[in-house]
Formats: C-alpha cells, structure tokens, sequence
C-alpha cells in the first residue's frame, strides 16, 4: 500500500506537469487548423480572461463574455 504522504505528493506534481504542458497564447493559436473557409483569432488570453462563465456570438460575428 502507498503512504497517503506520498499520493499526495504524486497529486501535486502530476498537477504540476499537466500545468506546465499547457501553451502560451500565442503558440496555441499557431498550433489550431482551421476548417475551410474559417479562421482561427485569439481576442483574449490570460489574465485578460481567466474564467469566462457566459459567451455569446451574436449575428455581425462579435463575441461577447
């Protein structure tokens, strides 16, 4: 049986590793292949936009949060 001191630390640095995996704005947005006819723009990252609850496009293509 593991020690629960060392499940938690396993936690912590699996946390850890899947938070560093993640890319920059920038990087994220070279890395995504747009259908046909579609484009791909970033219009907010973090910390301009942290947890957006409620995101809306409306008929003129804006999106609103």
């Amino acid at each position: 049986m593991i020690p629960r001191w060392s499940a938690a630390l396993l936690a912590v640095l699996l946390a850890a590793a899947m938070a560093s995996a993640q890319l920059a704005p920038d990087k994220a947005l070279a890395s995504m292949k747009a259908g046909e006819g579609l484009q791909v723009e970033l219009f907010a990252s973090e910390p301009m936009l942290i947890n957006p609850t409620a995101i809306d496009v409306d008929h003129l293509g804006r999106v609103w949060v």
